[in-house]
């Protein structure tokens, strides 16, 4: 058995971590029930168009080095979204079922993407993890700590600064385009219900003025139309049954 404590982790190294993470996700479907990308096509193609559009900036650092994907977990308890290195990104059904729009879906991506694409993810996991068991997964090594693993990205807090930096990193990504980049914004000020909060906001907390920061910061950019929003309704959100 070939193994390494890593100190130091190449673009390769966090694409193989990924892809083990989100391997070990579609082996385990009790554990992590999912809207599969073999039988939810129209779903996916959705999701791989819009992502497609998001990531072809000179925003986004890694577009063409890492293999970004969004899932869809089937959960309709937790609001919330999570990321790993090398590009994968999972999002709730709830969560889904709480967006409105394309420009609030890709508002969500885009500052995923940013935790991915700046190594944040990967420093979660350095943090919490030995570089031995890290170096395992990339020597094809057995690890028993996947779970834990993905539980500390889809748990584990930023910080106020970095959820900021991934704000305007969205902000930014979505600009070019015609979608309103404040996105983030208004699916906070779409919380209505104290009984069904979002997770998200828990690990991704907001900062002060969040809100008025996003508003002020994009609202140079574009604007969404309503086509676009009924698109998402009944092209994306019917598939979620």
């Amino acid at each position: 058995m070939v193994r390494e404590d890593k100190d130091n982790f190449t673009i390769s190294d966090q694409n193989k971590i990924g892809n083990e993470l989100s391997k070990f996700i579609l082996e385990n479907p009790i554990e992590y029930p999912m809207y599969r990308p073999e039988a939810y096509r129209s779903l996916y193609n959705y999701l791989n168009d819009r992502v497609s559009t998001v990531i072809n900036t000179r925003t986004v650092l890694n577009r063409s080095k890492f293999n970004w994907k969004v899932y869809i977990l089937r959960d309709d308890k937790r609001k919330t979204a999570f990321t790993m290195p090398g590009g994968k990104i999972y999002i709730t059904s709830a969560y889904c079922r709480l967006i409105s729009s394309d420009a609030q879906l890709l508002a969500l991506i885009s500052h995923e993407m940013y935790y991915a694409d700046n190594g944040i993810a990967m420093s979660l996991l350095e943090r919490d993890f030995s570089g031995l068991i890290l170096g395992d997964i990339i020597f094809n090594n057995p690890v028993s700590e996947m779970g834990e693993m993905i539980a500390t990205l889809r748990e584990m807090p930023f910080t106020d600064d970095q959820v900021e930096d991934a704000d305007q990193y969205a902000i930014d990504n979505l600009c070019p385009f015609n979608y309103a980049a404040d996105g983030i914004a208004t699916i906070l000020s779409s919380i209505t219900d104290e009984n069904f909060p979002l997770e998200w906001e828990e690990t991704r907390p907001s900062y002060d003025d969040r809100s008025n920061f996003i508003r002020k910061y994009a609202q140079h950019c574009g604007e969404e139309s309503a086509a676009a929003e009924n698109l998402y309704k009944d092209q994306f959100l019917i598939h979620l049954d």
